[in-house]
């Protein structure tokens, strides 16, 4: 293979690499903005539903600078810009280099250096992502992976593809071909933000759309009180398996009223149900709604089967609730946890602690909790029954 035959090469091999990375990049867009991992053909990736890019993209680190820590109402503070959307334009722009330049000439070499440069901060970034899904958030991304691995293609390619000597009076790139390159760029950057806007724009509207639904549906229930309770206690009474040494709050005595909750440690939407329960619930009923905890970790949030073990591990210890409580301070990093130390934070037999967590009768327990919750009806987490009647 000649000279110009390696080079040709090369180029493809790098066009190639960059527009299947900003492919991916598109696809781990799209979850941000929908805030769920419907990734079509691309959901066997990343496994059930999507979960390991559904958690990492929509974590505190899937923008830049990153969201901040939730709020005491459960909201998480607004990040910058999506990795996702800096990572396709970023892809993007190494495509159009390999694909109109390849190789420079030696006058160009600083141009190529300054391009090198831009492709080692882009690696170095893949790893510092990396670290950080296997360090702080626990889970990995299978697209995210990719992505860094053909980053790391992308330094090879831009790194053999060096400048080179061309014919007497020959540059490359031109003055103009590079003046039509950087107005590509600007396009294609503007086209990329205003396409995420309409995303994002469709996205909320969608989400208002569904909201206003069932704001309607409530409307037209409690204009009508007797039908409110109609269609509430018209429904069938279900078994909901409640044990003797359930996970409960508070510890009531005399009259009281049932809330069965099945909930899922990595869920934000649990933790502000909890908030609310706290604040709102608790006192409205004066300590007389006894409230039990169930288990439903759900597929798509990898470390909510572990964060089971875990509290039904402290349950054996009569540490449920303050391990749970605990646990929802860290639910960002669930998966970066060491659990003996997570015991003896906790006052707990860590030894035990663990041997519990790989028990079977820890893992039976998890299981029946599911299959009551699957058997009512639950499909997604908090699944709440008053009185043992589903609330939607």
């Amino acid at each position: 293979m000649n000279d110009r035959q390696k080079t040709r090469w090369l180029s493809i091999s790098g066009v190639l690499l960059a527009l299947i990375a900003a492919g991916l990049s598109a696809a781990l867009l799209s979850v941000h903005v929908s805030g769920s991992a419907d990734l079509g053909i691309l959901a066997s990736v990343c496994g059930d539903e999507g979960s390991g890019c559904d958690v990492v993209v929509n974590s505190r680190w899937g923008t830049l600078p990153p969201s901040g820590p939730p709020s005491e109402e459960g909201e998480e503070k607004g990040g910058g810009v999506p990795v996702a959307a800096l990572g396709l334009l970023y892809y993007l722009l190494m495509a159009l280099w390999h694909g109109l330049i390849g190789r420079p000439d030696l006058e160009m070499e600083r141009l190529h250096r300054g391009v090198f440069l831009l492709n080692g901060l882009g690696v170095i970034g893949s790893v510092v992502y990396a670290g950080l899904m296997l360090g702080v958030i626990g889970t990995t991304c299978a697209l995210c992976m990719a992505t860094h691995f053909l980053n790391l293609g992308l330094l090879y390619v831009t790194w053999k593809n060096g400048p080179r000597w061309m014919a007497e009076g020959a540059v490359h790139p031109s003055s103009r071909l590079l003046a039509a390159g950087g107005l590509l760029v600007a396009l294609i950057g503007l086209a990329e933000w205003r396409t995420y806007q309409v995303w994002k724009l469709t996205a909320q509207g969608a989400e208002v759309a569904r909201l206003k639904e069932e704001l309607d549906r409530f409307e037209r229930l409690s204009s009508d009180f007797e039908s409110f309770e109609a269609v509430f206690l018209g429904q069938e009474k279900l078994d909901l398996d409640v044990r003797a040494d359930d996970p409960t709050i508070p510890k009531t005595d005399g009259n009281f009223m049932s809330l069965v909750m099945f909930s899922d440690i990595e869920c934000l939407s649990c933790e502000r149900f909890d908030l609310f329960l706290h604040d709102k619930l608790l006192p409205l009923f004066s300590d007389h709604l006894r409230v039990t905890w169930k288990h439903f970790p759900l597929k798509k949030h990898p470390n909510a089967m572990p964060g089971a073990k875990a509290l039904e591990a402290a349950r054996l210890q009569g540490k449920f609730w303050e391990l749970r409580e605990w646990l929802g301070e860290r639910r960002e990093t669930l998966g970066a946890i060491d659990w003996l130390e997570a015991a003896e934070a906790n006052g707990l037999d860590g030894e035990r602690f663990l041997a519990d967590m790989e028990s079977p009768a820890v893992m039976a327990r998890i299981q029946a909790d599911m299959r009551t919750g699957r058997k009512a009806g639950v499909s997604g987490t908090p699944g709440i029954f008053h009185n043992a009647r589903p609330v939607s």
